[in-house]
């Protein structure tokens, strides 16, 4: 029996268990009923020596053409980041599903490389997303995707949708907790054989090798530059960072692995801000008096020394020169507890 998309989003806010995919497989079926899409998509960014690439993604409804779409994105940075800015992020984008047209970036979009490598020689014709942040670490990217000749994503599916926010972001920060526990152990080392069999690994690599899913990303890619002539590649794999190297000897080739933790990519602070208190935290910052702020947004004093409080307590700054530092992307150090 089908469920009101309210009744949807509260049994999402109660999904628990143990198996982070199995609670994305929740989600990801409930969105792509609800708003009627060709399939629904999770995907996940790891950052990289400063940039971001694609860690790890599921699907619902797909037939199996999402593996074949991102495979090969796993092993470069991912094309798409420009129209994500994961660090500033839309605040909408945040707190709801939202399509390309409703972003206003529909004929930017489908100029973009992005829309033609993936998109276009897939018969894909749009999408509607939500990223996804737990506090300000992003935990990935929700949506799902029409085909070409289906009708286009509007304000009806996500007026469908809105009640599943709330419960989809609920279950998806519990499936990423669940994921990273998964992740242990420290930086480690594993020999491969061309056919992607471990030969022999360090102590330390015992407890990421209890991972199968991270077993089957080390004999893919040894396969894979087996058969092709790159001689190093990186990737990762939820909060696994993966750096391959092919080394030719006597005994023949190997493919020696370092295993590591990966980077989380991270929301600027001041980006979860409200518009309004984001303009008055960037005028204070600039040296403005609360007088002359006032004037310039139109607001009242007290509101203004409001929002400054606000603003101070939500990126943990006291002054204005620590909070000159936090929106230029500074660390500013926490007083440690008497």
């Amino acid at each position: 029996m089908e469920c009101s998309p309210a009744k949807v989003g509260r049994r999402l806010k109660t999904l628990h268990g143990t198996d982070a995919r199995a609670i994305r497989a929740e989600v990801l079926t409930a969105i792509r009923t609800v708003a009627g899409m060709d399939f629904s998509l999770f995907y996940s960014l790891a950052d990289v020596d400063g940039k971001t690439h694609l860690s790890e993604w599921q699907a619902d409804g797909d037939d199996g053409l999402v593996d074949r779409i991102m495979s090969p994105l796993a092993r470069a940075p991912w094309p798409g980041e420009s129209f994500l800015n994961l660090q500033t992020p839309e605040p909408r984008s945040t707190r709801s599903f939202v399509e390309w047209s409703a972003m206003g970036l529909r004929d930017e979009i489908e100029q973009s490389p992005v829309f033609r490598r993936i998109y276009a020689p897939h018969g894909l014709a749009d999408q509607l997303r939500l990223l996804v942040y737990c506090g300000n670490q992003f935990v990935g990217w929700l949506g799902g995707v029409r085909r070409r000749g289906a009708p286009r994503f509007g304000r009806e599916d996500r007026r469908q949708l809105d009640p599943l926010v709330e419960g989809a972001v609920s279950a998806l920060c519990a499936a990423d907790a669940l994921a990273r526990g998964e992740v242990t152990g420290a930086p480690a080392f594993v020999m491969l054989l061309p056919d992607g069999s471990v030969e022999s690994a360090s102590e330390s690599a015992r407890a990421w090798l209890q991972w199968p899913e991270l077993r089957v990303l080390l004999e893919k890619n040894a396969r894979a530059m087996d058969q092709g002539a790159e001689q190093e590649g990186v990737l990762a794999l939820r909060q696994a960072l993966v750096r391959m190297v092919r080394l030719d000897g006597p005994g023949g080739v190997r493919y020696l692995a370092r295993l590591g933790h990966a980077a989380a990519v991270r929301r600027r602070p001041e980006a979860a801000l409200p518009r309004s208190q984001r303009e008055v935290a960037e005028l204070a910052a600039a040296g403005m008096s609360i007088r002359e702020i006032a004037d310039a947004v139109r607001l009242t004093r007290n509101t203004v020394r409001w929002y400054l409080r606000e603003v101070y307590t939500s990126l943990e700054v006291s002054n204005r020169v620590e909070l000159a530092r936090a929106l230029a992307g500074e660390h500013v150090p926490r007083p440690t507890g008497s």
